[in-house]
């Protein structure tokens, strides 16, 4: 399982998803003893993520994040938006080139 392999490399780690992702899979990482950081909604129309809360996540810690996103965010059933989480993705990097990024697109 990927989580295994990655809490075998980082002993600490911040497992970080949006207020809206499948939670079934963050109690998984909880479960790894990851930090898990749930993202508020930035906005009504927006459940995703921004570039603000990026940075602000940046700004507090500098241990290895993995970010993990799903297809759908349940409970409200909403899909990301492909070009919204390539501008995301791209931030991401730009602000750490080791970050990990998980795409689970279990309900595509």
């Amino acid at each position: 399982m990927l989580l295994d392999t990655l809490k075998q490399r980082y002993k600490q780690a911040r497992f970080i998803f949006p207020e809206t992702s499948f939670l079934a899979n963050t109690k998984i990482a909880e479960s790894y003893d990851f930090e898990l950081i749930c993202v508020p909604k930035p906005s009504f129309e927006n459940f995703f993520l921004s570039k603000s809360q990026i940075d602000a996540l940046y700004e507090k810690s500098h241990t290895q994040n993995i970010f993990y996103f799903t297809s759908v965010g349940n409970p409200t059933g909403e899909k990301i938006d492909g070009e919204n989480i390539y501008e995301i993705i791209q931030h991401i990097v730009s602000k750490d080139d080791k970050a990990i990024i998980i795409l689970d697109n279990v309900y595509v």
